[in-house]
């Protein structure tokens, strides 16, 4: 008996987080035809690119400040995202936060 399973092609994607990977794969299939939807336990895309804060006055990273587009694929990407206004230069400044304040670096 034939796995007709194997042979199936799916119409819909489920993606498991909202990062940089998981958005930038689920692009590419929704530009495939796919239908793509995306999960993740935060509020807003981004994954370790996105930026949080306490207020309006302080933000941080949470862990990538930045990233560079080397790659011809990727780099078409970005642009998308540039054009959309996802993703811009990034022009904050770099702080160490110790016992008593902040020092800039």
């Amino acid at each position: 008996m034939a796995n007709s399973a194997a042979k199936a092609t799916p119409s819909e994607v489920a993606i498991v987080g909202v990062g940089l990977s998981g958005l930038t794969f689920a692009r590419q299939l929704a530009k495939a035809g796919l239908f793509v939807k995306v999960f993740d336990k935060v509020r807003r895309p981004g994954g370790r690119t996105s930026t949080g804060g306490l207020d309006r006055d302080l933000s941080f990273d949470h862990g990538c400040k930045r990233f560079s587009a080397d790659a011809p694929g990727f780099m078409s990407e970005v642009d998308a995202w540039v054009e959309a206004g996802v993703v811009s230069v990034w022009e904050g400044r770099l702080v160490e936060c110790r016992q008593g304040g902040f020092t800039e670096k």
